[in-house]
């Protein structure tokens, strides 16, 4: 809708109760962000041998308990693969994992 306003602050007009294309198609999207590091051993057991069976694409970036380096997480179906990569200088270490169902 359009009005003005007189006031030193932005915000925005969208209509929040509007469907996300996921929603509209009936897919699910869930995010995860933490600044603690995961243990490797656990994120295989506790995650990726757990995943539901509708999970068909997950993606993050991933800092693991004892590897300074950054990795880099892409699951489609059922495979999936980790690039190791150093942590920007400018970006501090933490875990963004999001996955589609």
């Amino acid at each position: 809708h359009d009005h003005e306003h007189d006031h030193d602050h932005h915000h925005d007009h969208t209509d929040e109760s509007k469907p996300t294309h996921f929603e509209t198609d009936g897919f699910m999207s869930t995010s995860f962000q933490t600044l603690e590091p995961f243990d490797l051993d656990r994120f295989f057991a506790r995650f990726l041998d757990r995943l539901p069976p509708g999970v068909f694409r997950s993606k993050g970036l991933l800092y693991f308990k004892g590897y300074p380096k950054r990795y880099v997480f892409q699951l489609s179906g059922r495979r999936y693969q980790f690039e190791e990569d150093n942590w920007p200088e400018d970006v501090g270490q933490s875990n963004q994992v999001s996955s589609h169902s």
